[in-house]
């Protein structure tokens, strides 16, 4: 905007912004169903395969659309990869040890 003929940089500024997803790797309710479809699915390595791959597509593109960098979106998928192998290894050695009596 000019006022005068001067310049005024205020009207024209914009400032910078950065989209900072919440962590997939802390979103619990999606981490456990995925590993209870996965294990369901466990008898059927491709199945489990196509559905690994539909989610993970689905977050990066959820994230993308987002506006979130690509390199955060490559590191939250890791990351949400390794909870979803976590609560796996968790579920599968559930119930396992038996309880002290003492």
């Amino acid at each position: 905007m000019h006022r005068n003929g001067i310049d005024l940089p205020r009207f024209h500024w914009k400032q910078d912004s950065k989209v900072i997803p919440f962590p997939c790797s802390k979103r619990v309710g999606k981490i456990r169903r995925v590993t209870e479809v996965l294990t369901n699915k466990s008898d059927c390595p491709k199945d489990a395969a196509i559905y690994w791959k539909r989610i993970m597509t689905d977050l990066e593109r959820q994230m993308s659309r987002a506006g979130i960098e690509q390199d955060l979106i490559e590191i939250e998928l890791q990351e949400f990869a390794a909870a979803c192998q976590y609560s796996s290894q968790c579920s599968t050695t559930a119930g396992q040890f038996p309880d002290d009596e003492n």
